[in-house]
């Protein structure tokens, strides 16, 4: 006798394609998941190895025992070896050691040259670019420098010559101990002051450094800045983890409300195979058969694209293994729903439903909102499936949405941010000296920078802009009034607060002088207070001044103060100036200058747009003046250079050194670290847009399978009402009224949702600066961008709720 295999499930065709879909889509979530942080786990890691190191852990000072053991030990891959000589100064000053590296640290430290070549001969240095720039020296190379170097007891006076620029890379390091600036050639004349060592394990055995002890008061010191091993729940990886963790909750929803609508569907024939002597367990069994043949393409396609994207072997074993184990569930809630299916061969008819006229009464007379009620009472485990998984695809799009404004903010403040600064040279105005203290200190100005020397700053044909300004903080202001201002008792004891040259308690704003047509912008888009006189202000008659909210603290440590919002102390305790008003009239009070008298043309209350006149920017009671106040002629202090990205920038900042150094200019190079940080927060963006389309993608494909699954369902209700003697009308009202109570639901609960991980990112923030409102603020929030994204799924909520064909 023949037997025939059972095979219900394993043989409809349309739910083995819907479960292939929903599973194959799922995998390439995880998959999507998983290439993005290999490539950011590298690519940070990459970044993160040219600005702070690709050594593991290092050792200061580490004595010769420590340094042989760490020699000898085997599962060490390199170790660079640092020779601190001594202290170089320069002008009496202490400016950087100096010493010698072998191979293996220039290996293992990913220093760079700018520009020359490392030193091969004892009288060629090369020398970090940064020292250069705060030592007046320009970028010339094979130029004489003459250093003073004490080494141990004894004090040497070398010359060396110029060999090489490097990067700078001593600032950005974590480190406990002295590194070296000035790179030289091994010399004997001087006596070994500190052996620095930096290692790096071998591949896949970073764990070792635990076991290793050091003896002595040596210890390690570790390389936190770079992330050397893959860890899914870094800060950085985190969002894909929760991603693949949101691939494998939205396949168990998804195939579960699948195999749900398709059960209430199928009851009738579900009952039938019972009543011939089909089990539960055999129905559960052919359901697994029809799983497993889903997934055979999907795990196939998958695993190829993991190999071709090169994902670790034990990443895609530990992901499939949760993946697999997680579709147990969905057989498990598979078996109790076949097991639900009563065994009652008489329940199923195809007998028209025949409907009392007492019954159509009490219909008729209800509200299309009471009807609806009575509606969702028999199908509310699907609704609440569904709208679980649109509520968790909307929160993903906003902290997508979250994430791609903060990274836009992060890189527009590092494009906005210069390429080259300069700082004139400041002369002594008056020195001040309390009764208890034993120093005096130093109250300077600023020299103005000669037209001749800007012009030529500012020749460059790269140059794509430039801004100039003049900045001083040694006036005082007093204004009728101002011992009853809150930052006069506030009893701050410096930042506005400070001792004129009689010694008694002054309030010394910033005053910047700005040329008049940047500052007539400046003004037009932040001026909250008065309207801008341009003749009046040339005149020297009035000024604007910058009044915004501020908060400050005092403790035994001193006082610190903020008028940046972002950055509020306490928000509980926010003060803001309310003696000073338009039109009233401030004394500028000079040590070498006649006092002045000028008139408040207008008031800023807040930043609202940029400005690259940023030193000191969120200082209350900051003065914008013309150079009539000042008693210059059109003065420059400081200057801002920006050039284009594209552009060969080391000739130019040759250029711009060796004329910073000529005279006596402080020179800041900051290309190197702008464009490092810069790449960094494009990349993320990228990474983070391209996120965001994905769940798009999947949000689009979800509402789509809901409306096939739903189609015959409101068909058959639609019959039931009709049958009823209810008009479509109501029927339509009864929809709208659905739709709008489920959307409703939907945006409250995504909402609340995302406010909820925004207050766990601020709560691991630990910044007693920031307030959770700044989880809002303009770095990381914009309404137009999330009134687009629930637009977007309301018109898709729309499409799949209210259209579909209507019964004849």
């Amino acid at each position: 006798m023949k037997h025939h295999k059972f095979a219900y499930y394993a043989k409809n065709r349309k739910l083995f394609i819907r479960f292939s879909v929903v599973l194959f889509s799922s995998l390439m979530l995880i998959l999507f998941s998983l290439f993005m942080q290999i490539r950011v786990f590298e690519t940070k890691k990459e970044h993160n190895e040219d600005l702070y190191g690709s050594w593991y852990a290092s050792v200061y000072d580490v004595t010769k025992e420590n340094e042989n053991m760490l020699y000898d030990h085997q599962m060490l891959d390199t170790i660079g070896k640092m020779s601190v000589y001594g202290q170089v100064q320069y002008n009496d000053e202490y400016v950087g050691n100096i010493g010698i590296v072998d191979d293996s640290f220039y290996e293992i430290s990913n220093i760079s040259l700018k520009t020359g070549k490392l030193p091969s001969s004892p009288e060629e240095i090369a020398i970090e670019a940064y020292i250069l720039d705060g030592l007046g020296i320009d970028y010339t190379l094979d130029q004489k420098i003459s250093l003073s170097i004490q080494s141990g007891d004894q004090i040497f006076k070398k010359e060396y010559r110029l060999c090489g620029i490097l990067d700078n890379y001593s600032a950005t390091w974590i480190n406990q101990g002295s590194l070296v600036n000035f790179f030289i050639q091994e010399d004997d004349s001087f006596s070994l002051q500190q052996t620095n060592l930096f290692i790096l394990p071998l591949q896949d055995y970073f764990d070792v450094m635990d076991e290793i002890i050091l003896k002595d008061e040596n210890h390690f010191v570790y390389n936190d800045m770079v992330e050397f091993v893959y860890d899914p729940f870094s800060r950085q990886n985190l969002p894909y983890t929760i991603l693949a963790c949101f691939a494998i909750i939205y396949t168990l929803l998804l195939i579960t409300y699948t195999f749900y609508n398709w059960t209430n569907q199928h009851t009738k024939e579900i009952q039938m195979l019972k009543s011939l002597g089909a089990s539960s367990f055999m129905l559960c069994k052919d359901f697994l058969k029809l799983l497993s043949k889903a997934l055979i393409l999907p795990i196939m396609i998958f695993g190829i694209c993991c190999i071709l994207f090169s994902i670790y072997p034990i990443t895609i074993v530990v992901s499939l293994s949760i993946y697999l184990a997680a579709l147990i569930l969905v057989i498990i809630f598979c078996f109790l729903q076949i097991r639900k299916v009563p065994l009652n061969i008489n329940s199923f008819s195809d007998q028209e439903m025949v409907v009392k006229q007492a019954i159509r009464v009490k219909y008729k007379k209800q509200t299309p909102f009471r009807m609806m009620l009575r509606s969702l009472r028999f199908h509310w485990k699907q609704e609440l499936i569904q709208m679980m998984i649109s509520i968790v695809l909307l929160v993903f799009l906003y902290q997508g949405l979250a994430s791609q404004i903060h990274n836009q903010y992060i890189a527009d403040i590092w494009d906005e941010t210069s390429d080259i600064d300069l700082e004139s040279s400041r002369s002594l105005v008056y020195m001040t000296q309390e009764p208890e203290d034993v120093y005096q200190v130093r109250h300077e100005r600023y020299d103005s920078i000669d037209q001749e020397i800007v012009q030529k700053l500012t020749a460059n044909q790269n140059l794509t802009k430039y801004e100039t300004y003049y900045y001083d903080n040694t006036s005082y202001i007093t204004w009728n009034g101002m011992e009853d201002s809150d930052i006069w008792d506030s009893g701050l004891d410096q930042f506005i607060i400070d001792l004129d040259w009689n010694l008694n308690k002054q309030i010394f704003p910033d005053m910047v002088y700005v040329p008049v047509d940047s500052l007539e912008d400046f003004l037009e888009e932040n001026l909250s207070e008065g309207t801008f006189d341009k003749e009046a202000y040339l005149k020297g008659e009035t000024v604007y001044i910058y009044l915004p909210e501020y908060t400050f603290y005092i403790d035994e440590l001193g006082s610190q103060l903020s008028a940046n919002p972002e950055f509020f102390y306490d928000t509980d305790k926010i003060y803001q100036e309310d003696t000073i008003h338009v039109g009233d009239t401030i004394t500028i009070h000079s040590y070498d200058k006649e006092d002045k008298k000028v008139k408040i043309g207008g008031i800023i209350r807040e930043y609202k747009s940029s400005n690259s006149f940023q030193y000191n920017l969120h200082t209350p009671y900051r003065i914008y003046a013309s150079d009539i106040v000042f008693g210059l002629d059109d003065p420059v202090s400081h200057i801002e250079l920006y050039y284009d990205k594209e552009a060969d920038t080391l000739p130019i900042e040759t250029d711009i050194s060796k004329i910073a150094s000529e005279n006596n200019m402080m020179f800041s190079n900051n290309v190197f670290i702008k464009q490092e940080n810069y790449q960094i927060a494009h990349d993320e963006l990228i990474l983070n847009c391209m996120l965001s389309f994905i769940v798009l993608c999947v949000m689009v494909f979800t509402q789509y399978h809901f409306k096939k699954q739903q189609i015959k369902e409101k068909l058959e209700k639609q019959r039931v009402f009709f049958q009823l003697g209810i008009d479509s009308d109501v029927f339509m009202k009864m929809r709208v009224v659905e739709m709008i109570l489920k959307l409703i639901l939907i945006f409250v609960s995504a909402l609340m949702l995302f406010g909820l991980i925004q207050y766990i990112g601020y709560l691991q923030d630990a910044n007693p600066m920031l307030t959770y409102a700044s989880r809002f603020s303009k770095q990381q929030w914009s309404w137009m961008g999330y009134g687009l994204i629930n637009l977007v799924f309301a018109f898709l909520f729309v499409i799949n709720n209210l259209f579909y064909k209507n019964i004849d």
